[in-house]
């Protein structure tokens, strides 16, 4: 059930109600009135019955008009009950009233998506179109009137601009963080490379053939290596003095004295009989 029949049901039942109470007051003295509870007397005939049994008019009197009162008291209460629902009766009729002229309001403001302009299709009101990338709102029934005509069409959406050109394949590469364009400063970079993970990056140039080594410990910058060092095979990088097959046998490189000298061992004898012979050739 909706509001409007609950007030409707609701005011039905207190006109039903005040006209009971009407007739138990103004009814003969003869009369009984049915209710919801049973029959009940009419005051008349309430006053009958009471001198009819004690014969005491001014006590059946006084009885009497307790029992007006207080129907009087119940019908201002109905009266006020009554004021009451129809009162909620008219707002709930204003609520609807309102409702449906929002809904007619939010139909007439309706846009119909027609797709791309047609000049064969004939538009009516409200009617939406898109030609060119713009997209229009008809405002005059019409057939073949091409946006933009202001006379027909309202313009709803306009079409952006054009975007740069994306740096693809061999494209000028552009500038990264605050780094000149072709600069090695990758410090300077290093918000672009780091946080797009485990990249590399190297000096402006390189001579060809040299040695690459990583500057610093985090694996992501190179630097030019140069040619071997000493101290490289101080270090180890090109491996340990095991690894390299040190020592005095056939076949192994002799380690150089700290004089500068090979060892005595790996040196013809050094007697004057030998030299001899290989100063004569002999």
């Amino acid at each position: 059930m909706s509001l409007q029949t609950d007030l409707q049901t609701a005011v039905a039942k207190v006109t039903a109600d005040g006209n009971l109470l009407h007739d138990i007051v103004h009814g003969n003295a003869v009369s009984t009135v049915v209710t919801e509870s049973g029959p009940v007397k009419t005051v008349a005939k309430a006053i009958a019955d009471v001198v009819a049994a004690f014969g005491d008019v001014d006590s059946a009197r006084t009885t009497t008009l307790g029992a007006r009162d207080q129907a009087v008291a119940g019908a201002a209460q109905v009266a006020a009950d009554k004021a009451t629902t129809l009162g909620a009766r008219d707002a709930a009729a204003a609520s609807a009233t309102s409702a449906a002229a929002s809904a007619q309001a939010a139909q007439v403001a309706k846009i119909m998506w027609q797709g791309p302009w047609d000049g064969t299709i004939a538009y009516a009101n409200r009617d939406a179109v898109t030609l060119n990338g713009t997209s229009y709102v008809c405002r005059q029934a019409h057939t073949n009137r091409q946006p933009p005509n202001a006379a027909y069409w309202d313009l709803l959406a306009a079409k952006g601009d054009t975007g740069p050109a994306a740096n693809l394949g061999n494209a000028v590469p552009q500038v990264l963080g605050n780094a000149a364009t072709g600069a090695a400063n990758f410090a300077s970079r290093e918000d672009h490379v780091h946080s797009r993970g485990a990249l590399v990056d190297g000096p402006a140039n390189a001579t060809d053939g040299e040695l690459v080594r990583f500057d610093g410990a985090t694996g992501k910058l190179l630097k030019k290596g140069g040619k071997i060092l000493a101290a490289d095979i101080a270090a180890g990088i090109l491996g340990s003095i095991a690894a390299k097959d040190f020592g005095t046998a056939p076949g192994q490189v002799p380690a150089v004295q700290a004089d500068g000298r090979l060892p005595a061992s790996v040196m013809p004898p050094n007697d004057g009989a030998y030299l001899f012979l290989l100063s004569h050739g002999f």
